[in-house]
């Protein structure tokens, strides 16, 4: 059994609706395919997101499914740079930071 599947089954078992283990598996794969989930590094996280084409609120949720299983497995230091923010904050500060210029 893998790490993810792992994962997926702790959070089933914790009583995580099937749509949301749809949605933690999709992203859990596609960065595993990007990079192997045993090698991935912080830059290589950051490369991710960057390359990642998507909405605010994709983005998001993957930060946190993201940050929730390394967490989970016992590896923080590789995700503790990850600090999920919800589009419209990151609007506000945006428009906050303008309105000071």
């Amino acid at each position: 059994m893998t790490s993810i599947q792992k994962f997926l089954d702790e959070q089933k078992a914790k009583g995580l609706k099937d749509t949301s283990i749809k949605t933690y598996s999709k992203a859990l794969v596609r960065i595993n395919a990007f990079k192997s989930m045993d090698e991935i590094t912080k830059d290589d996280y950051v490369l991710y997101f960057r390359l990642f084409g998507c909405s605010g609120n994709t983005r998001m949720s993957h930060s946190i499914i993201i940050k929730r299983f390394f967490t989970d497995i016992g590896k923080e230091d590789v995700v503790s740079w990850i600090k999920p923010k919800r589009p419209h904050e990151t609007i506000k500060v945006m428009i906050y930071s303008m309105g000071k210029m």
